[in-house]
């Protein structure tokens, strides 16, 4: 069971955007302020469990402009499209994968099906539009009447929209997460209110693009993904090895990791001769027999640690 191909529509610079992923590893490369960062923004925004809301600046500029030229009329206008941000997903599977947790997300239960395919929203109601638009003419007439004017010029105008709409605009747009059959627009299954099961078939780990990659915990309100960066190349490491010790990557590896050992065993002797001597006095002193050393320990495969032996 994999993930073959993810769609973006209305989510920055990416619109109608489609991609394609291999088997085993799909690279994305390109030019800065090309999309790279986005698509992984909103994978993340969907399919994590952080439930991030997007915000004005996150939709297309069409669709920022058009909402902003419906908004300033003091009439209420019906948009062409209203503002929606979406995500499609495409899961392949064959007769050798565990369906449990994939069964409940099917529509297409024929015996040739061989595809789910999610969509994900983050959209405008014609009735949460209506609203907006409500709110909005009285956030204007209360900032003229604040300043004593008449009307605000225009600039001030569009200016005082795209505030109200960088605070508020979560508070006019509906999440919905539904499964659908591609070739019959009226075959889907609501899934917005059963994102756990979802999340059980899709697992994404995000580790943050920067000039110098960490590898700490993150302190996220209790909800850290923990070291995704050690997981995924542990992954990595044993998708490729097939978790074999014996394997000619292994054995290289374990034969590096105990050179690096020896060097920093060495170094830690140096750094820690003062506290070591202390310590062997104080032993000495309560009747402790025998020798207080640190020695590295890196272990492939798990994680680096420093024992006192």
């Amino acid at each position: 069971m994999k993930i073959i191909k993810v769609g973006v529509d209305g989510y920055r610079l990416l619109n109608g955007f489609e991609m394609d992923l291999r088997d085993d590893l799909s690279l994305v490369i390109g030019k800065n302020n090309t999309g790279k960062t986005s698509l992984l923004n909103v994978l993340s925004a969907f399919l994590t469990g952080s439930q991030s809301s997007f915000e004005f600046a996150d939709l297309s500029l069409d669709v920022q402009r058009s909402l902003l030229a419906n908004l300033s009329s003091t009439n209420l206008k019906t948009p062409e499209n209203y503002p929606e941000i979406s995500l499609t997903v495409e899961i392949r599977y064959d007769e050798k994968d565990n369906l449990r947790n994939l069964s409940k997300l099917m529509v297409d239960l024929s015996p040739e099906g061989r595809t789910v395919h999610l969509r994900f929203s983050y959209e405008m109601l014609p009735e949460q539009f209506a609203q907006l638009h409500t709110d909005i003419r009285q956030s204007l007439v209360a900032i003229q009447n604040a300043l004593n004017k008449q009307d605000l010029a225009e600039a001030d105008q569009k200016d005082e929209l795209q505030r109200f709409l960088g605070k508020n605009l979560k508070n006019y747009m509906t999440r919905s997460v539904i499964s659908f059959d591609p070739t019959d627009v009226n075959v889907s299954l609501d899934l917005t209110n059963e994102i756990k099961l979802v999340r059980n078939v899709l697992n994404l780990e995000y580790v943050s693009a920067r000039r110098s990659v960490e590898n700490r915990d993150n302190d996220n309100g209790g909800k850290s993904s923990g070291r995704a960066l050690s997981r995924l190349s542990s992954d990595y490491f044993n998708d490729h090895t097939g978790g074999n010790e014996a394997s000619a990557p292994f054995i290289q590896l374990a034969a590096q990791a105990s050179i690096t050992d020896r060097a920093f065993t060495e170094s830690y002797e140096q750094v820690f001769k003062d506290v070591l001597t202390k310590v062997k006095r104080f032993g000495a002193l309560a009747g402790l027999v025998g020798d207080i050393h640190i020695t590295s320990s890196i272990q492939p495969g798990g994680r680096s640690e420093e024992r006192r032996v």
